[in-house]
């Protein structure tokens, strides 16, 4: 013969599901805004310009990039700039970018800092394939290594 459960017990027992519940929930709703495996294979390395729009650097230029932490930065042909990015997978959303505003005296180095600046605005859709790191935007694509 089994034996009831008192009225404590079920309240127990009812508040600890509804605990368990709205921890579950609330994992699902944050995870994707969370930096946790998607960031990982963004940070760890300075990622180096070898493609914008299919087409190679401007000669003399080293455009990079990193992650750590929440933060990203980098050297965007003559200025260096930064700014915040949270990634899930398969896309990175980078904001507040900020940069240094020098000029260079060669306008495709400008012209390809305006680019690569245009590009890394907003939500880009990534992809990490060996060693190369893709970033697409409406406004073009970015190649690393």
């Amino acid at each position: 013969m089994r034996k009831a459960l008192s009225a404590g017990s079920q309240r127990a027992i009812v508040a600890a599901l509804a605990i368990v519940i709205l921890l579950g929930l609330g994992y699902w709703l944050l995870a994707p805004r969370l930096p946790g495996a998607a960031a990982a294979e963004l940070e760890g390395k300075t990622w180096q310009l070898t493609a914008l729009n299919s087409q190679p650097p401007a000669p003399g230029s080293r455009v990079t990039l990193t992650f750590k932490d929440g933060k990203v930065g980098g050297n965007s042909g003559v200025n260096q700039f930064g700014g915040s990015y949270r990634a899930s997978a398969g896309s990175v959303t980078l904001s507040g970018i900020a940069s240094t505003m020098m000029a260079s005296t060669d306008p495709a180095l400008n012209q390809q800092e305006q680019a690569v600046l245009n590009i890394l605005q907003g939500q880009l859709i990534y992809r990490v394939s060996g060693n190369q790191l893709e970033l697409s935007s409406p406004a073009g694509t970015l190649l690393f290594q």
